[in-house]
């Protein structure tokens, strides 16, 4: 029986194991960066573009479409029709899956000479792409679970998949190292592949064990739920092929333009392999709450516009969009200010700290795009987001080529030109959200206590960090001492209410009670 929870229970169960997931793929890239160096990082890095984008071309829209259908066919007690919107899902992945795993190991040693200009980065291609096949049915297999409204199968699979990902990303660097840095590179990627037959194992041993057999006998012709699935998951697909796409374009785009700019080969790739595979996982922290919050929006929408109450369709959607700027806002500002001494702190260069900051931005843009996707994937305009999308695709194309190829900017240039892509991305979504949603809905009274909050916390962070020569633990202190003066003063603007204090892990319930017990916060 699959046990269905509420839309607060589910963004926060999903917001939990993607927090533990990316910390673990964050916290792993320390020593990971220290054992193989940055160039090796760049060579690891080189071939998840190529994988994230045929992975996205396989599985596409497909969880969310299983997700609506699964959730429809329960509604009605057809668990039958549920299954065969399964196994119909899995049939089409598991296929798709296999080709593209074939295609991309035959096709290694061509990427990696032509398309990403870097011989060595073959053995990666070839030792990743069985994950293709893994990856691909795991999809379906999440979606179906979302569909009944239990979120805990996917949390599981993820962390268990990140578990196992990083115990074979540093098993694999450790024992090929003596062959070489490409080798090694090589054997930390093939974590995908022990981390997605990891996370399929675990999502089948949850279906068998929750499964139901009784209900309706369905109506539902495997024909006809291929034409469903084709119906809902096509305008998604081209949505998840995006985000890979942008990726893509720093792996064929930034090493070269920086050859241009007078970089060598070496170091171009290490460049390449700060901006991605150190200073990117920083900035797609956040992304973490964003995209739960934006898998547990749709539904709720899509059910508040059936039922016509408008009034908890514009309360869904601000209290998504809240939740994400306290968030976001404050990442992004604590990654500008503290830029240098974090990235001595995790990674000892603090050069690096240039990069980071001009890629900071892109923490808050980036999750305003995600939440308000969501918004409009329950409106039915499943088009709009993707067109926005490319449209700031195009932009950080343009900005990337042509900033990074100039010596002053360099790589700096191809942060700028992330963040310009997702700021126009999320400045053209609002724009379609506003049109759609009920009077009263406005971005800007979600906006004005959080960024006094981070006006506040910036300016203190700033005064500090002038106060410290860069160390070891510099970072780290100036972070939690950040975090602590935001959320200090959200409370005393008001923008923090005590149910949401509760929620805080261990303290929360005995800290609400007691800021409501003095006045300080309300209900």
């Amino acid at each position: 029986m699959i046990k269905k929870r509420s839309f607060v229970q589910g963004a926060l169960i999903l917001s939990a194991a993607g927090i533990v997931s990316k910390l673990l793929g964050a916290v792993y890239r320390i020593p990971f960066a220290n054992m193989v160096g940055n160039e090796g990082v760049g060579l690891y890095q080189m071939a998840y573009p190529i994988y994230t984008a045929l992975l996205s071309l396989s599985t596409g829209g497909i969880p969310v479409a299983v997700s609506i259908l699964v959730a429809e066919h329960l509604s009605k007690g057809d668990r039958q029709g549920a299954n065969r919107v399964l196994f119909t899902a899995l049939t089409i992945l598991g296929i798709t899956g296999l080709a593209l795993s074939l295609g991309m190991y035959a096709g290694a040693e061509f990427i990696a000479e032509n398309l990403l200009y870097d011989g060595r980065a073959v053995y990666s291609l070839m030792l990743i792409s069985p994950a293709l096949l893994f990856t691909a049915m795991v999809a379906p297999l999440r979606g179906y679970f979302q569909g009944g409204q239990n979120m805990v199968p996917t949390a599981v699979s993820q962390v268990v998949e990140q578990l196992v990902r990083v115990g074979t990303v540093f098993a694999g660097a450790y024992f090929l190292m003596p062959y070489g840095l490409e080798f090694a590179a090589a054997g930390a990627t093939f974590g995908a592949v022990t981390g997605g037959l990891a996370a399929l194992l675990v999502l089948l041993g949850f279906y068998f064990a929750t499964r139901a057999t009784s209900g309706t006998k369905t109506a539902l012709s495997y024909r006809r739920s291929v034409v469903q699935l084709a119906r809902l998951a096509l305008p998604i697909c081209f949505g998840g092929l995006v985000m890979p796409l942008m990726q893509t374009i720093d792996a064929l785009v930034v090493p070269l333009r920086l050859r241009t700019a007078g970089c060598g080969v070496s170091g171009a790739t290490a460049m390449y392999g700060e901006l991605t595979g150190m200073a990117g996982p920083l900035i797609s922290l956040t992304g973490v709450v964003t995209t739960a919050l934006a898998a547990s929006l749709v539904p709720v929408v899509s059910a508040s516009i059936a039922a016509g109450k408008a009034g908890m369709l514009k309360r869904r959607v601000e209290e998504a969009l809240r939740l994400a700027i306290m968030i976001c806002l404050p990442a992004a500002v604590g990654l500008t200010v503290l830029a240098k001494p974090i990235s001595f702190t995790l990674y000892k260069l603090p050069s690096m700290g240039l990069t980071l900051a001009a890629l900071a931005p892109a923490a808050f843009f980036l999750g305003m795009y995600q939440v308000s996707a969501g918004a409009l994937q329950g409106l039915g305009k499943t088009g709009l987001p993707v067109r926005n999308l490319v449209a700031g695709s195009v932009l950080k194309l343009l900005l990337t080529y042509y900033l990074t190829a100039l010596p002053q900017w360099g790589v700096k240039g191809a942060a700028i030109g992330s963040v310009g892509g997702f700021a126009l991305a999320a400045a053209l979504n609002f724009q379609a959200l506003y049109m759609r949603m009920p009077p009263g809905f406005h971005l800007s009274g979600l906006l004005l206590k959080p960024t006094l909050a981070g006006t506040i916390m910036a300016i203190i962070l700033v005064g500090a960090r002038d106060q410290f020569a860069v160390s070891r633990f510099t970072g780290l202190v100036l972070v939690l001492a950040g975090a602590f003066v935001y959320g200090v003063s959200l409370v005393f603007l008001g923008e923090l209410k005590a149910r949401e204090i509760s929620l805080m892990p261990f303290v929360g319930k005995t800290l609400a009670k007691l800021l409501l017990d003095i006045g300080i916060v309300r209900e």
